[in-house]
């Protein structure tokens, strides 16, 4: 491999920091004057007019709302069928990322229904249900051919039962979903939404300090176990996922910034893992922090891959729902032990879940079901609580590029290994530490005298194993990390300038402002002009990085014909009806004509 010189090492500043809650004091005891107001008022307006995009403008860019064009198509090197999607030339650019972000905004209504949707369903709002089939962007870098970059891959509880993954997914779903479990994660977590629990380490942005979050600093042997069983489930379906995909830049990224990966020292991009619940029938929006309102991932690692897999436990009367990724407009069901492999810093949010209408019918093939024949779902005790259970394994960067300074108090030298699930894995992120706090020393070096020095780094970090085994972190590992530490890494930066050509922004523009700050412009003497998009008037600010979808498709006439219609998210009506499959009348097979309504 190769890299660019080595930059000269600098200290961090220090600053002594205030206590939360001096600041918090400061904050309570700040009074903004009626001119700070205003001029808050008249920047909200000014963010209302960038923000403002007519539907003449999008129609011009893109007649039918779509931002990346998207085709089926065989793969000489994975000798299978793909899906490519490429971006609207018209939308290529910076300077069409206020444009792109307002398209993936706009969302077809029927994304909301609670049952499974039929290919010509699909086909009339625009979006594709995800099978096993890998998708991939097609990235214009002046060749002729372009870059084929890995998106997103759908794994359903068939694919996953085939990869052997069901017998771990069963242990988590027992511990996730069993009486208690919910209320000991409430009990710990200090602050935040209730309803999502970090497993893991936790950063503050921008101070670097990284420390156990509040359910790691427990120890508790259970959730270790489950950190660990999510990772081997996750590693498990991102190798699956794209065979094609360079594995050296992830593992140079891990070697020369010292990643702190969870569970297992064969991962190189899952920091943490999130455990989001809800009771079942209850919609999303508003209940997972961003969950429920299309969001970006905006701390993830661009070269990574998020992991998200399904463990609810869901009453046959209820639909799983669906997840979508608005940018090039993807949806896939989300039953229990289906899972998803995708770029958490492109647009996605979730959808649908909740009772099935009643014209949906027990034995309607819109209904989502297992096939016939396949292995049963596990029997869960019938007495416990009914919940949407999701484990979202991702890639946070700032745990993924530890700094120099990190407090090592708190990462490297506490006494347990529950974070890192084994031994090797903790021993040897304390040696890519370092080597990464000596590089400058090590770099004084020539060879042979270098590579006994690595050697004795890791010797340094060895460690009896419960057979009596002395252990050592690996050479090779060590090697990289030297090879790589304080240099630009080709592919991570190529990762990164892939995500920049597609991207719609990091945060979304809301134009908003409190009733007071309204008040006080208008004592100022404040009039706006004429015409001026008006800011959204809130009782508190909106989180930048989710936005509110605007509906599309919302009254949208339709018969389902169970004669001809396919359902992709049916494994038994994916090609149509069966052939064994009797015969059906409207109700039977699930909808009726009607109307949409808006929300």
């Amino acid at each position: 491999m190769g890299g660019t010189k080595r930059p000269a090492k600098t200290s961090a500043p220090v600053t002594k920091k205030k206590h939360k809650t001096e600041k918090a004091k400061e904050r309570r005891n700040r009074v903004m004057s009626d001119t700070s107001k205003t001029f808050r008022v008249k920047r909200a307006y000014s963010t209302a007019a960038h923000a403002f995009i007519t539907d003449e403008k999008v129609k011009e860019l893109a007649a039918d709302g779509q931002v990346f064009s998207k085709k089926k198509v065989w793969s000489k090197i994975l000798k299978k069928d793909i899906y490519e999607h490429k971006l609207i030339k018209n939308l290529e650019g910076k300077n069409k990322q206020d444009i792109r972000k307002e398209l993936i905004t706009r969302v077809p209504a029927p994304l909301r229904w609670s049952h499974l949707l039929t290919e010509a369903q699909l086909k009339n709002i625009g979006y594709t249900q995800m099978d096993e089939t890998p998708h991939y962007f097609r990235i214009d870098d002046g060749t002729e051919d372009g870059i084929l970059w890995p998106y997103a891959r759908y794994f359903s509880p068939e694919n996953m039962n085939q990869l052997g993954l069901w017998e771990a997914m069963i242990e988590v779903q027992e511990v996730l979903a069993a009486p208690g479990t919910e209320k000991s994660l409430h009990k710990w977590t200090s602050k935040g939404a209730k309803t999502a629990y970090e497993l893991g380490f936790t950063s503050q942005t921008g101070h670097y300090t990284i420390h156990p979050g509040d359910i790691q600093a427990r120890n508790d042997p259970k959730f270790n176990r489950i950190g660990v069983l999510s990772i081997q489930i996750a590693m498990a379906c991102i190798r699956e996922a794209f065979p094609d995909r360079d594995w050296g830049t992830i593992e140079a990224y891990k070697a020369g910034n010292a990643s702190l990966t969870m569970g297992d020292e064969e991962n190189c991009e899952t920091t943490n893992i999130q455990v989001n619940m809800t009771p079942a029938g209850i919609t999303v929006a508003g209940t997972i922090k961003e969950f429920g309102h299309i969001h970006f991932d905006s701390d993830d690692n661009p070269a990574a891959f998020t992991a998200m897999f399904v463990v609810s436990n869901l009453p046959p009367d209820i639909f799983p729902g669906r997840f979508n990724l608005t940018g090039p407009r993807l949806t896939c069901s989300t039953p229990q032990f289906s899972c998803l492999v995708f770029k958490g810093l492109m647009p996605h949010f979730a959808t649908g879940e909740g009772p099935y209408p009643d014209h949906i019918t027990q034995d309607s093939p819109l209904r989502y079901q297992l096939p016939a024949g396949h292995k049963p779902y596990p029997q869960l005790d019938p007495s416990w609580a009914k919940k949407r259970i999701n484990v979202v394994n991702f890639p946070k960067i700032s745990l993924a590029k530890t700094k120099n300074y990190t407090d090592a108090d708190a990462v490297r030298d506490q006494p347990f290994i529950g974070y890192y699930g084994t031994m090797r894995n903790r021993q040897e992120y304390k040696m890519l530490m370092a080597i990464k706090e000596n590089v400058d020393v090590l770099d004084l070096f020539t060879n042979p005298l270098r590579s006994t020095a690595l050697q004795r780094i890791c010797d340094h970090f060895s460690w009896t194993d419960p057979t009596g085994m002395i252990q050592i972190p690996r050479l090779e590992k060590a090697e990289l990390a030297y090879e790589w530490t304080g240099r630009e890494i080709p592919g991570w930066n190529a990762e990164k300038a892939n995500f920049d050509k597609l991207t719609c922004g990091a945060r979304f523009i809301h134009a908003e402002v409190f009733q007071e700050e309204l008040d006080a412009a208008e004592r100022s003497g404040f009039v706006p002009r004429e015409g001026d998009p008006k800011p959204e008037v809130v009782n508190r600010k909106t989180s930048t990085k989710s936005a509110k979808e605007k509906w599309t498709h919302t009254e949208y006439e339709f018969v389902f014909d169970p004669e001809g219609d396919r359902i992709p998210g049916n494994a038994e009506w994916k090609h149509g009806k069966p052939a064994m499959g009797g015969s059906f009348g409207v109700n039977r097979a699930g909808i009726m004509d009607g109307v949409v309504e808006e929300v």
